[in-house]
């Protein structure tokens, strides 16, 4: 078939639609994509992130024709594939990726494998030349066929569009499986490699008329069905973990970074449950639950820095439910002893044990495996001094924590002691979104416990510092809600592109901004230690003034310098409208050295306390 022709000219009203192979073409792309964005959003797909090219413009006319999608556009692929990826976070449904041929698809690379590793449903339409036209060296064409490798759950590479119809069905069967695949258990991101031959669409009234009949074509009545698959593991496995629990006199309950629709059951019918230490990442949605804060163990992380009380507190039965926890030091603890019972629930039969503690293995949900393991009349032999000595090192913590904080100079500000006030006066019903490295970190050892209004994300499939801006802009979109971001600013020169949705489309989005001028996380690190090379080729400092980005993009900024002064900026500014950057500036160094005094204070004030 001819190329690089052009397009029939203009089609009077009410002329047939279709004339000439070109034309054909064109309105065989477009009835095609209509049906491929019809099938999605039958199914369930409402919003969809457009990265502007030419070979994805049949798929861009369908989704611009199709009632009810809610449409976002970003001229940087690899933010925008974040922008969907914060979307499948905050409602667990995926949404559309559009973009063109060649390095557009590569740059979603990071965004897919985040998706993949943290189960996040996502759904990717990249689209391509066609198949004759790859390895001749056609202009932006790159081999896209499997361009994510293993990382999608479920990757097409559809025939190329052809007059009379036949191919459409080909589509639709496709998207279907694709979105039951992106839903499925596990849940994750999916590939369709698209095909478009040129002419690419028809003159605007033709293509009118395709969309208009395609919108009354009956391709979306049979959606698949998205069936959740029952515990995988057999009952007697349940009984046998359960009636060890019952036995053990000291058993502790771990919970990894879960999803929103894991938060915990009522405490109804789980008394037995509420005997036991229970330590939750901040991730875990139960710092933030309903779950009464008797034996929610906040600060952990803190407490395990004292080794006396850290061979107090070994337990003789562990269970952990989720992914792997955020701490270094708990995950390095559990693994350093050896009770009789360590077991890993994981609703997706996918067990993250680097450190290969795990002695049982069980796949199901987290809500059910608590009420097939602790719930029902049997009597526990749960000792309450363990549960205490917990409780008393925890309130320890945080008395030590109150004492430190309010004896620095008003004038002194340290990182940990705002992620803390971040959780404090956090918004109703609002999101926290934590970048990696240092901010989840002083959120998992110093967040307390508190009302159940809150909900964290984190992007912590592969823990990268990448596309933080356009994930936490993706929840924001999505749900409607307040979102703060925790970032630091690193994270935060990574993603400049991400801000600049966030003034045009006025997203409720807050960005608090750790500014330590270059890589906190290094100077918690051996590195540090060699001064030169930390500074110049690891700690990277940016010598850069960012309130210049926040210009930019049109974005209010506001620097602060105190505690007292970021609490009353970040209180204030929870109830506007809008996007807005609260600028904490630090000193690396000195945030290193208050945290290593204060952990030092933890460890004299647990060691005095713990016999």
């Amino acid at each position: 078939m001819a190329r690089d022709r052009q397009q029939t000219p203009g089609v009077p009203d009410g002329a047939p639609i279709i004339e000439g192979a070109e034309s054909a073409v064109a309105v065989a792309n477009v009835r095609c994509a209509a049906a491929l964005i019809g099938r999605f959003a039958a199914l369930g797909v409402r919003h969809v992130v457009i990265s502007s090219g030419s070979r994805s413009t049949p798929l861009v006319l369908a989704a611009s024709r199709r009632p009810g999608l809610d449409i976002t556009t970003h001229p940087d692929e690899r933010a925008a594939g974040f922008r969907a990826l914060g979307i499948g976070k905050a409602l667990r449904r995926p949404a559309l990726l559009i973009c063109t041929s060649g390095t557009a698809a590569a740059n979603y690379y990071p965004a897919i494998i985040e998706a993949r590793q943290s189960h996040t449903p996502l759904i990717a339409l990249t689209a391509d030349r066609p198949p004759d036209l790859r390895g001749r060296g056609a202009p932006q064409t790159i081999n896209q066929v499997n361009l994510y490798a293993h990382y999608p759950c479920y990757h097409a590479d559809l025939p190329e569009p052809q007059p009379g119809g036949y191919v459409e069905g080909v589509w639709v069967d496709h998207a279907a499986r694709a979105y039951a695949a992106a839903l499925g258990s596990p849940h994750g991101p999916v590939h369709l490699n698209v095909p478009f031959e040129e002419p690419l669409i028809p003159e605007p009234a033709v293509a009118t008329r395709v969309m208009q009949k395609m919108a009354t074509h009956d391709h979306q009545h049979v959606a698949p069905g998205l069936v959740r698959p029952s515990e995988s593991s057999p009952q007697t496995e349940w009984d046998f973990v359960r009636s060890a629990i019952l036995r053990s006199s000291r058993p502790l309950l771990v919970l990894g970074p879960q999803d929103e629709s894991e938060r915990p059951i009522a405490a109804t019918g789980m008394e037995w449950l509420r005997c036991i230490p229970i330590l939750p990442d901040v991730a875990s949605q139960w710092r933030t639950s309903d779950w009464p804060t008797d034996n929610i163990i906040s600060h952990y992380d803190l407490s395990l820095r004292c080794t006396r009380f850290a061979h107090r507190a070994v337990p003789d039965c562990v269970i952990r439910l989720g992914g792997l926890p955020t701490s270094r030091l708990l995950n390095e603890w559990l693994a350093g002893f050896g009770p009789p019972l360590r077991v890993l629930v994981n609703e997706h039969n996918e067990f993250a044990d680097p450190y290969n503690y795990a002695t049982h293995r069980l796949h199901g949900h987290p809500v059910d495996a608590l009420q097939r393991l602790f719930s029902g009349p049997d009597e526990a032999r749960c000792d309450p001094a363990y549960l205490r000595l917990w409780r008393e090192a925890d309130e320890a913590v945080a008395a030590v924590i109150t004492a430190d904080r309010d004896q620095l100079n008003p004038r002194e500000l340290f990182e940990a002691d705002v992620v803390a006030a971040v959780f404090h006066h956090a918004p109703k019903e609002g999101i926290i979104y934590l970048s990696n490295s240092m901010p989840i970190r002083w959120a998992d050892a110093y967040a307390p416990a508190r009302s159940p209004t809150t909900r964290v994300l984190v992007n912590r499939g592969a823990n990268g510092i990448d596309g933080l801006i356009s994930s936490a802009a993706g929840a924001a979109s999505a749900s409607k809600r307040t979102v703060v971001l925790v970032i630091g600013d690193i994270a935060f020169l990574h993603d400049l592109n991400g801000l600049w949705g966030l003034a045009r489309e006025r997203l409720n989005l807050k960005i608090v901004l750790l500014d330590n001028n270059g890589g906190g996380i290094f100077s918690h690190l051996p590195i540090a230690g060699h001064v030169d090379t930390m500074e110049r080729l690891v700690a990277m400092p940016h010598e850069l003034d960012l309130s210049r980005a926040a210009a930019l993009f049109g974005i209010p900024w506001r620097p602060v310098s105190s505690l007292v002064e970021f609490v009353e900026v970040y209180t204030e500014t929870m109830p506007k409208p809008g996007p807005q950057i609260i600028a904490v500036n630090s000193d690396r160094q000195r945030t290193w050295k208050r945290h290593r005094a204060r952990c030092q204070q933890i460890e004299t004030r647990l060691s005095g306390q713990t016999p």
